[in-house]
């Protein structure tokens, strides 16, 4: 089915034209296989782990960072193939280099995953207590009492 040469016409067409890209990389790719095994069990565990949508959407940022480096490896790689099959030393460096940057960007999010959760595992103090308690400052002896009085508040 053509679509018309209309600006909404081009503009599906360059989405469908991505579309098929992102499949070739995830699906046709060994690599971008692992990637997708890998983004699934992180799905699956963080579920697991009840995530807050701030901590979702950090590890949402990561595994969009490494599947997007390793759609651009992809891409590198492809194109290097097709301007020289002898092996070449630029190519090589120009494929190591883009191999590298997939291999920050697993690092980075590895990081991420590897690293307590951002929220506070401890229980917050109820509503109707202070939080924020220390010695007094007045010289009372060591005695543990508010920091503020209760006009302050």
């Amino acid at each position: 089915m053509k679509l018309p040469d209309t600006f909404s016409g081009r503009w599906i067409r360059r989405f469908a034209c991505a579309g098929r890209g992102l499949w070739y990389v995830l699906f046709c790719e060994s690599s971008g296989r692992v990637h997708m095994a890998a983004m699934t069990a992180v799905v699956v565990l963080a579920k697991w782990l009840g995530l807050t949508p701030l901590e979702w959407a950090v590890i949402a940022l990561a595994v969009a960072a490494v599947i997007a480096t390793e759609a651009l490896n992809t891409a590198v790689e492809r194109l290097a193939d097709r301007v020289s099959a002898e092996r070449e030393e630029p190519i090589r460096l120009i494929k190591d280099v883009a191999a590298g940057g997939v291999l920050a960007a697993t690092l980075g999010a590895d990081t991420r995953l590897l690293t307590p959760p951002i929220r506070p595992r401890t229980p917050r103090p109820s509503a109707g207590r202070r939080a924020c308690t220390g010695v007094d400052r007045r010289g009372t002896g060591g005695v543990r009492r508010e920091m503020w009085p209760r006009s302050a508040r």
